[in-house]
């Protein structure tokens, strides 16, 4: 409930001002740099964001698989992101009802768009992207 009602308040938040128009189908998969998923990322959210054509911030998000695979949306199911320029950061899963996330496995700068060093073009019409993570040190791999 916790983790359902964060990501309605972020994706609210983030497309505030976004008609929907300028959004193209996003898919993707998170992998390591040998190219394998990351699939220790099961269950976290992918927050694409972007600078609207008047000023705004537009957000998607998606959540991750098994396979590191994740579909945005921004204001209604498989929607997409904002066309551009797209930051990328990486949210923790919740368990249950968990008043805590799980901490994320990988880097710390992933956890803020401004920090992640990750950027995505969303092309007009479908986008199938792959965003090269890091785990921890020390973290060993599933």
């Amino acid at each position: 409930m916790v983790r359902a009602l964060w990501l309605v308040a972020a994706v609210t938040m983030l497309s505030a001002g976004c008609g929907g128009s300028g959004l193209a189908p996003v898919r993707g998969q998170l992998v390591y740099p040998d190219g394998k998923p990351a699939n220790e990322l099961v269950g976290c959210t992918v927050v694409f964001e972007a600078t609207g054509a008047d000023g705004k911030s537009v957000g998607a998000v998606g959540e991750v698989d098994a396979e590191g695979r994740f579909e945005l949306t921004t204001n209604k199911p498989g929607d997409g992101a904002p066309v551009g320029t797209n930051k990328v950061s990486l949210n923790p899963r919740w368990r249950g009802q968990s008043e805590r996330p799980d901490p994320l496995p990988v880097l710390d700068k992933y956890a803020n768009a401004s920090t992640s060093e990750l950027t995505v073009e969303v092309k007009a019409g479908p986008n199938d992207v792959q965003i090269t993570v890091e785990l921890k040190p020390g973290k060993p791999r599933k």
